[in-house]
Formats: C-alpha cells, sequence, structure tokens
C-alpha cells in the first residue's frame, strides 16, 4: 500500500503554503450539486487526465498556478486480443516518465517535485485514493464499509482469482478492496461496473452509498469525516445527497505528476498566431465550458493585454509571419515528439496537440512569443511523448504478430 497521501499538501495553515485542486465556485444558476468541482484541462487521453491546481498562502493569495497529470480511474482504451496491456505494463511506463522528467537533463520540461512521492532507491509512489465533500469542502481517504479501515489496491492474483475477478496482472482491471476483510465473500469496489462483474464488485456510487453505517456512527473510522455531520441525513437519509455531493478526485490509488503551468493551450494558441482575436476565441470556450482553458486564457490577457502581436500586422509580409509562425510551432511539436533519445514514429498531430500548453511571456509580437515554444510547450511533454509512444509501440507489436 503507498502511504503517500496528498492530503498534507492541501491543508491551509497560517504562514504555510497550499495545494488547491478546487476549482472556483460556479455560476449563481449552474447546479452546484452535481457540478465536478476540480479544474479539468483535458480529458482526452486513455491513460491519464490534466487538471489545473495553484499554490497559495495562508491568505488564500494565488502564488503559482500548476498542472497536474493524474493516473486515469478508468481506462479509455480496448484490450486487445493478441497484445493486451496490463497494470504493470503502465506502471512500468509512469516510472519511465518521472525517471525522464526528474532528471537534471530536462528541467525545461517545468517539472514540480512533491516530496515524499519517491521510493528512497528512486521511481514513483502512487498517492492514495482520494475523495471531496463538496459540501463541507473536506477530502478523505475512502475507509472500508465494513470495518472502517482505509481500502487499498488490490494487486494479489491469488486472491482476486478467488473472489472469481479478473487478476491485476495480467489485465487493465483494478479493485479496492479491504485488507482486514478480504475473506471470500467480502465486496471490492471499482469505478465503473461492468455487466460481467459478479454481485461482490460495486461501483463508485455504491461506495459512496454503503458508506451509511459509517456516517450513523455505528461503525468507527479515522478516515471519514462525516460521522459528526450535521448534514449525515441529507445525505444518507431519503434525500440521498452523498452520492452527489462526494466525488472521487483519484478513486483508486494514482501516479500523480506535477509541472508548472503554461500559458494557453495549443488549441487556443493557434488562431491567436493566425490572426484571430481573443475576443473571437472566448465564446466558443464558454459554450463548450472549456472553463481551464478559458481561465488561462484571460488571465493572459489581463497581464498583457490585447496590444498588436505581430510585426507586419495589416501588411502583405503579415502572411508570411504567419506561415512562419505555424511552421515553427510544427518544428517545435515534432521535436517534442520525436526527440533525441527515442525511436523513430508517426506524429499523430490530432493526439498531440490537443495536450500541448505554450508558456508566453512576450507580447512584443507573435514571432517573440513563438519563439519560446522550444523549451515550454507541453509542461508534460514527456509524459505525452510516452503515452505516443506507449500507443505506436502497441500498433508495431499487431504489425509483427
Amino acid at each position: 500500500m503507498s502511504n503517500v497521501s496528498l492530503i498534507p499538501y492541501l491543508e491551509p495553515g497560517d504562514g504555510k503554503f497550499s495545494l488547491n485542486i478546487v476549482s472556483p465556485d460556479p455560476p449563481a444558476d449552474s447546479e452546484k450539486q452535481t457540478r465536478y468541482p476540480f479544474q479539468l484541462l483535458n480529458d482526452a487521453d486513455p491513460f491519464s487526465r490534466l487538471f489545473e491546481a495553484r499554490i497559495v498562502s495562508g491568505g488564500e493569495q494565488s502564488a503559482t498556478r500548476l498542472f497536474l497529470l493524474v493516473q486515469r480511474d478508468s481506462y479509455r482504451y480496448k484490450p486487445d486480443e493478441i497484445w493486451s496491456l496490463t497494470n504493470p505494463d503502465l506502471d512500468g511506463y509512469w516510472q519511465q516518465t518521472f525517471s525522464a522528467v526528474s532528471s537534471g537533463n530536462n528541467l525545461q520540461n517545468r517539472f514540480f517535485p512533491l516530496k515524499e512521492t519517491a521510493f528512497p532507491e528512486g521511481g514513483l509512489l502512487p498517492f492514495r485514493s482520494l475523495f471531496y465533500c463538496t459540501h463541507k469542502k473536506l477530502f478523505f481517504h475512502p475507509p472500508c464499509p465494513s470495518c472502517g479501515t482505509p481500502l487499498e489496491l488490490c494487486e494479489n492474483d491469488q486472491l482476486l482469482s478467488l473472489k472469481g475477478l479478473t487478476p491485476y496482472g495480467s489485465t487493465l482491471k483494478r479493485y479496492l478492496f479491504c485488507p482486514s476483510c478480504q475473506q471470500e465473500g467480502s465486496d471490492v469496489y471499482t469505478y465503473i461496473r461492468e455487466d460481467t462483474d459478479p454481485p461482490i464488485v460495486k461501483d463508485c456510487y455504491g461506495l459512496v452509498r454503503s458508506w451509511r453505517d459509517i456516517a450513523a456512527g455505528r461503525i468507527a473510522s479515522r478516515e471519514f469525516p462525516c460521522a459528526n455531520c450535521p448534514e449525515q441525513t441529507a445525505c444518507y437519509g431519503e434525500t440521498a445527497f452523498c452520492t452527489e455531493r462526494i466525488i472521487p478526485f483519484n478513486f483508486f490509488p494514482s501516479y500523480i505528476l506535477a509541472f508548472r503551468a503554461g500559458s494557453m493551450s495549443a488549441v487556443d494558441f493557434l488562431p491567436l498566431i493566425s490572426g484571430a482575436a481573443i475576443d473571437e476565441i472566448v465564446p466558443p470556450l464558454i459554450e463548450k465550458k472549456q472553463h481551464g482553458r478559458l481561465t488561462a486564457l484571460l488571465e493572459w490577457r489581463q497581464t498583457h493585454g490585447n496590444g498588436d502581436l505581430f510585426l507586419y500586422n495589416g501588411k502583405p509580409e503579415q502572411f508570411l509571419e504567419i506561415l512562419y509562425l505555424k511552421l515553427s510551432f510544427l518544428g517545435d511539436i515534432s521535436r517534442i515528439v520525436l526527440a533525441p533519445d527515442t525511436a523513430p514514429m508517426p506524429l499523430d498531430i490530432f493526439a498531440v496537440i490537443d495536450c500541448l500548453w505554450v508558456n508566453c511571456r512576450t507580447t512584443t509580437a507573435c514571432c517573440r512569443v513563438c519563439g519560446t515554444i522550444k523549451q515550454n510547450c507541453s509542461p508534460w511533454d514527456r509524459a505525452k511523448r510516452t503515452q505516443v509512444r506507449l500507443r505506436h509501440l502497441t500498433r508495431r507489436r499487431h504489425a509483427t504478430a
């Protein structure tokens, strides 16, 4: 079991810097009960998600924006009959990524190391499962509904086989279980339950609802914060608000990498260097509810204004300037994915561009802005490169099978 908890990073205090992963409150006319409380920036990758976080002082003044690359709870990947990926495979890719971004030669990746997240001999440790109550604004680790002790990720294939469950070592299936209640008939928990799962498998909502006895005080748990909450009747009574108010940040123990945030998404940067005004980019983001990208773009405009970004604005030479910027941008993307230390692979531009973020330090001209891409585009480029490498490796294995 990983003993690394994100909670100490999230606890504010006087004169203490803390990590804030909760997004600002939604507009007054939105559904507060069901809103997702975290600032999700990118959900397109099959194995990870990108969140925005902020380092804040004791006075809740934002100091530094961060990106958190977090292992997914539910992979968007279809297993292959000939050569399937497994949980140990993905563990290995996360370790390779951590080794790459944490090395002294790769500081340009803007890696932001978190204390106590690595083995003493090297290697990345997963953070414990983490849930959040949107009503009381509290984080906690999920307890066992039967005895109140912490739930853990089950990596014991023999025990899983005894329960009639899919093994951990040869698939991508994962289950939370209680080591103290691991008898054959005890429940296990997964993020999304499948129709073929046996009755002992409960999903995320089933786990949250099963904390009813702990909330009522019939079972003691040091992990669970709801036992003395005045809202427990609303959450675990007839209204059953618990499944709306309690949201997992990471249901399973998950690898998390932190990076200093970029200025804007590459998807928004491309129209900007093509001559579009920021006011033209904002409405589609509002319509699609891309709050993370919208906030980043507006903060950049607040800092740098709407000034002229081109050297040849309105002149015939502007066409050539825009062409140069786009070709330079494509070249920088190629250098990110096709790095010297990787084997040649096809560049899937559509898979990559959605995950890139650009760090813009100047607004004198777009060509100077573009000049900062080389070292700061995609603060998590090593992670993305590993995922692209993973997809290419899978295709290559199919071709040689």
